[in-house]
């Protein structure tokens, strides 16, 4: 029963995607991006090349009735206008605002890349899609709370220290921090703070991820296996 449902999803999803090919708006959309970043490719029209990519994903957007695609859609929308964004403000050499849109932008990445893998980690039915939702899951989870502990540690100029009591100063120590905090494993110190509220919401994902979410698509996945 299963291994039926799963092929018709795949018959679905095919015959959606080659709906979507015969919808001229779609033609339409690549065909202005296309030209956008034609135009992008020159230095002195780059900021209109950029506007045309927003412009087009926007109207995209609006005309679009698929949810899936729907927010798809919205999130390059937003990655679109931060780039934007930033390219302006390198542009007039305003450092500060590029900085902070690009930590908002790569924030957004990472919160995008834990919904979307948790979203397909949910769906999951067999082992092969299991692992690697989960994987894809897990390392998103651990960079994004690598780049918390980052982010904190700068603010509060406290810094984690590893287990050589030795002060983590690179993006790669603060991933090997989080990972180890992640599955529950001694690394080094924590500083007292939000630093330790982290550390602790972190974990708390972990448990339910191992104990609850991953138990249920075990289970259901061993029922879908005896109905067979």
């Amino acid at each position: 029963m299963g291994i039926i449902k799963n092929q018709t999803k795949w018959e679905q999803t095919k015959k959606e995607f080659k709906e979507d090919l015969k919808n001229p708006r779609i033609w339409v959309y690549f065909g202005g991006l296309i030209f956008s970043a034609i135009i992008f490719s020159f230095e002195r029209m780059r900021m209109i090349g950029l506007i045309g990519i927003i412009v087009s994903q926007l109207i995209y957007n609006l005309e679009n009735t698929s949810k899936k695609t729907d927010i798809l859609g919205w999130a390059y929308f937003i990655i679109f206008i931060l780039y934007a964004i930033i390219y302006h403000s390198l542009k007039i050499k305003d450092i500060e605002i590029a900085i902070i849109t690009i930590i908002l932008l790569f924030l957004g990445i990472l919160i995008g890349s834990v919904t979307q893998h948790y979203s397909h980690l949910k769906r999951s039915k067999t082992t092969p899609t299991i692992i690697i939702s989960y994987i894809g899951f897990s390392f998103s989870i651990i960079v994004l709370f690598g780049f918390f502990f980052a982010m904190v540690g700068g603010i509060e100029g406290q810094s984690i220290l590893n287990n050589n009591g030795e002060k983590i100063m690179n993006p790669w120590g603060y991933v090997g921090f989080s990972t180890a905090n992640f599955y529950s494993t001694n690394f080094g110190k924590i500083p007292n703070g939000v630093s330790e509220l982290i550390s602790y919401i972190e974990l708390a994902i972990s448990y339910i991820l191992h104990i609850i979410i991953l138990g249920r698509l075990i289970n259901s996945r061993e029922r879908n296996f005896r109905n067979v």
